[in-house]
């Protein structure tokens, strides 16, 4: 059985999903099932784009979904939605 490759839109929604409460850096990054080194880049597009936010607490890093982020979710679900949709209108 071949693995199948996730696309980054599917990765970002697992990191904002898995952060909507504070999560330590490596639960999520075990969480989303991802290597160390893609997770920095992930994690580090996510803090730039403000969709999660960073906090150190006895110096493990923590991260969080900020309002932007869960706006973004919201849309992403919603077309979708839309898409899947239009999907099932075409295959009949």
């Amino acid at each position: 059985m071949k693995n199948k490759r996730r696309e980054r839109s599917e990765i970002i929604v697992e990191y904002l999903v898995r952060a909507k409460d504070w999560i330590q850096k490596s639960h999520l990054m075990y969480g989303v099932g991802i290597n160390q080194g893609r997770h920095e880049d992930y994690l580090n597009a996510l803090l730039k784009t403000e969709n999660l936010e960073e906090r150190v607490v006895e110096s493990h890093h923590q991260y969080r979904t900020t309002e932007k982020g869960r706006d973004f979710l919201k849309t992403f679900r919603n077309a979708k939605e839309g898409l899947d949709e239009i999907k099932a209108c075409l295959e009949h």
